[in-house]
């Protein structure tokens, strides 16, 4: 028998309960056994099963599935242990792990109570003692409990919360551990009117055998770093007797060379100090490759190799600055000894009711963002702690890790020592989580509590901030113990007279356009205010709806029956008022958040001189329907998605309006230092240049330079519907960055339609890869690349000259023999293009 040996459950099964007069589920309380996913979540069991409609399908769906949270579940599943005889049961140690559950539980094995559960931000850990378990089949039940039930006794105390009373709204997100943002308010990542809770299991269950001595944990850290190498310090836990055992570790490069090594008692300490001479750091995205090590502990006694833990690590240090050489308040990231400038994203979990997704989407999730080019991934505290295998990918395309804890725009019962006591352990287990990954750079109290009080009357309505003390004393105290070294700020956003100051701190600059103009110091939020929604494709997946459907005279009443969502009117970046149809409706929202992201990004990055970084709400859509994102519910790219990725870019462009003044600004993030070409053409759309010059410029990593290098005057253009600004900065020959200033709405330009010279080539066999070249005979505004398959391109949605080609490159997701594309200009009509090897 080896000496940990992991049993996964299976043969799981649910069943709607009720209890007996003693608590105790009699048989006859049990209704209707059905199969059940695990990790998985009630509601889609009973979809499944034929017992429920789809939630998601509309808002009738969704208030009549609000059953499932109020009810009480059984789960069952077998734990074989046939491979095992009764006397190797005896001389285990027998462990079970529950990574989460939704919420309140009761555990049994083989009718005998092991633990309980209250908060699904935990991983719970239960020892079962030996004569519990047999050899052969034994019985794992988990008797889920109703939220409502969950609370019961927390009602009458916290009234003094003033929320509304409702389990499924503010009072049940005060006191219910677990994914924060389903709850409804005026709204929730659902939109359809209401919401729906997720209950079930939905991490995965396991029971673990241990035969002697195992390494719980292993911990690196980088303590110093200085001209003659790197300072680090390693943890080891260990589970069971020390005596007798020794720890031996062993550092190696990505090549295998180990480059240091050492052993020493277990029983004497579990920690030592690793010094590396001429050590490889690891680096952020666009700064550095994120050199990881290779880390080997084992644990052994007499020899005897008892465990054996191997993890991913890195040399790096990171620093908060909040005040700069001159006393200026600032707030940006040092890594390394050097200042990062913040190219980010927001994180949402991927399903709205079980929370977290298949390994097939985090697979397509994190294709989408090592594609983007950010450097840091917030994780945003509505949302939830996610697994090693997330946080490693991470670590290995440089991309730093915001972590906040799940307090989000709430008052909590910080009154209640139950409740601090569960939150207490909630956070322990996060801190632990991360800790382990060289990509965390900064822990954050909770999301827009601070902002609550100050700013949306919650002072009107409570005595105290109830929940704040919990990010004041409580977190940065665990913090500092746990992962001491790592910035951490008590909420977000936070600083100046209010939280959402642009002169001292961070904020979340909603609002768009009028926000970004205060030269924020930075931002940990921003989109432009109003929302899109997933593309038809997704909604008729997700919903089970046929787009089309809804078109002709009063397809938007139909659509607000059916979803509770009307027409959001209101259009003023882009104009595109193209509504005739529910299609037509999705595609406009599209144009218009991207021509609204553009704006509002544009002033971060070219006109915020104070501005050190910016982090975009969000990456991805916590549901189909109208809300916030960049990626839509089922990960397919938006518009928005391409925005942001060519504004995140090392060396990026900007041309702009200054009173009757054309200007262009350059900006390099980027550690390449060699000259920047930069072309202006002034034109009119027929793609006649009435004015073209160029200008060689360098920039340190940065820097932002505004050139002004036309001499036409903006009030010498006769017709704005007919005429632009072309500008592009490259290197070598190449174009880096492009941008185009309209001197009218989108929709109001003047262009004709334009014919397209298209090829492709397959880069690699069977990487999924193809090369696409494109040539227009018109001038372009916004190219749009389309494909019933799953893509992303290097570029879409983009400007495109006349007469020149442009190459894309283009991911298939889920790699085929052939490339299908839809092609064509905004507005006109797109044209098939298929594609062969």
């Amino acid at each position: 028998m080896e000496n940990v040996h992991t049993i996964i459950p299976s043969e799981w099964e649910v069943a709607q309960c009720t209890s007996g007069p003693s608590g105790e589920i009699r048989p006859e309380d049990l209704k209707d056994w059905i199969p059940a996913a695990v990790p998985g979540a009630i509601q889609y069991d009973l979809i499944a099963a034929g017992r429920m409609k789809n939630p998601y399908a509309g808002t009738q769906n969704a208030l009549d599935a609000a059953w499932a949270a109020r009810s009480d579940w059984l789960y069952r599943a077998v734990l074989d242990l046939s491979a095992f005889s009764r006397s190797e049961l005896d001389q285990t140690e027998a462990e079970l792990v529950l990574e989460g559950v939704d919420t309140f539980s009761e555990i049994r094995v083989n009718g005998m109570w092991i633990g309980r559960t209250e908060n699904a931000y935990r991983v719970y850990r239960f020892p079962i003692s030996g004569e519990v378990l047999h050899s052969g089949r034994n019985e794992l039940c988990v008797h889920l409990f109703s939220h409502e039930t969950g609370i019961a006794g927390k009602r009458e105390e916290a009234d003094r919360l003033h929320r509304d009373g409702l389990t499924e709204g503010l009072l049940g997100k005060a006191l219910i551990r677990r994914y924060q943002r389903s709850f409804y308010a005026s709204s929730s990542l659902l939109n359809l009117g209401t919401g729906v809770l997720g209950i079930g299991i939905n991490r995965p269950v396991q029971l673990k055998l241990y035969r002697d001595s195992s390494i719980e944990d292993v911990v690196f850290r980088t303590t110093d770093l200085t001209e003659n190498g790197a300072c680090g310090e390693l943890s080891v836990s260990i589970r069971g007797r020390t005596c007798g055992c020794r720890i031996r570790a062993q550092l190696r490069d990505p090549g295998g060379r180990i480059v240091y090594q050492n052993s020493w008692p277990a029983q004497n300490a579990e920690h030592c100090s690793i010094i590396l001479p001429k050590a490889h750091l690891w680096w952020p995205r666009g700064y550095g490759d994120p050199y990881l090590y290779q880390l080997q502990v084992e644990l052994l006694r007499d020899g005897k190799r008892l465990d054996l833990k191997e993890i991913e690590t890195g040399f790096k240090t990171v620093e908060l600055i909040t005040q700069g050489s001159r006393g200026e308040k600032t707030f940006r990231f040092r890594v390394n000894g050097k200042e990062i400038f913040i190219r980010g994203e927001n994180y949402v979990p991927m399903d709205y009711i079980k929370v977290y997704a298949e390994p097939e989407k985090y697979r397509r999730l994190f294709m989408l963002l090592k594609d983007q080019g950010i450097n840091l991934l917030r994780m945003w505290g509505g949302g939830a702690v996610e697994s090693d295998d997330f946080y490693r990918f991470c670590d290995r395309n440089g991309i730093l890790l915001w972590q906040d804890f799940f307090l989000h725009s709430n008052v909590y019962p910080d009154y209640d020592e139950a409740f601090c006591s569960n939150f207490k352990k909630e956070c322990e287990g996060i801190l632990r989580t991360v800790r382990r990954h060289v990509c965390l750079a900064l822990l954050c109290g909770g999301n827009e509590q601070l902002e609550g009080w100050d700013e949306w009357g919650w002072k009107q309505e409570m005595d105290r901030p109830y929940g704040i003390r919990l990010t004041q004393t409580m977190i940065p105290e665990l913090a500092g113990r746990l992962c001491p070294g790592t910035p951490y700020i008590t909420n977000s956003p936070h600083g100046g007279r209010w939280p959402q100051s642009p002169v001292e701190g961070e904020c979340h600059s909603w609002g768009n356009f009028y926000n970004a103009l205060k030269d924020p110091l930075f931002v940990t939020e921003t989109c432009w205010t109003t929302e899109s929604y997933s593309r038809p494709e997704t909604l008729e997946k997700v919903m089970g709806l046929q787009v089309d459907d809804y078109a002709g005279c009063g397809w938007p009443d139909r659509w607000k029956e059916k979803t509770s969502l009307p027409l959001y009117l209101k259009l003023p970046v882009s104009s595109w008022f193209e509504y005739g149809s529910l299609r037509e409706y999705l595609h406009a929202l599209e144009v218009e958040q991207s021509r609204a992201d553009y704006e509002a990004l544009s002033q971060f990055r070219f006109h915020s001189p104070s501005n050190h970084g910016v982090i975009y709400w969000s990456m991805n859509k916590g549901g189909p329907l109208f809300q916030f994102g960049c990626v839509d519910y089922d990960l397919l790219p938006l518009k928005s998605y391409y925005v942001v990725k060519r504004l995140f870019k090392d060396l990026a462009v900007h041309t702009y309006r200054d009173m009757n003044t054309f200007r262009i600004a350059v900006s390099e993030h980027g550690t390449e230092t060699g000259p920047i070409t930069v072309r202006t053409v002034l034109m009119n759309t027929d793609g006649r240049i009435l004015e073209e010059k160029v200008k060689n410029i360098r920039l340190h990593s940065g820097e932002v330079r505004v050139l002004t290098l036309l001499k036409t005057a903006y009030q010498e253009i006769t017709d704005r519907t007919t005429h632009l600004v072309y500008v592009s900065a490259g290197r070598k020959g190449k174009i880096l960055a492009e941008d185009v200033l309209l001197l009218c709405p989108i929709a109001e330009l003047q262009v004709r339609e334009p014919d397209f010279a298209i090829s492709a080539r397959r880069l690699g066999s069977d990487s999924g890869r193809w090369s696409l070249r494109v040539r227009s005979t018109a001038f372009v505004e916004m190219l749009e690349i389309e494909s019933p398959q799953r893509i992303v391109c290097s570029d879409n949605n983009c400007p495109m000259m006349p007469d020149q080609d442009y190459e894309f490159e283009i991911q298939q997701m889920d790699p085929e023999a052939h490339l299908e594309l839809e092609i064509g200009s905004l507005g006109c009509q797109k044209h098939l293009y298929q594609f062969f090897e």
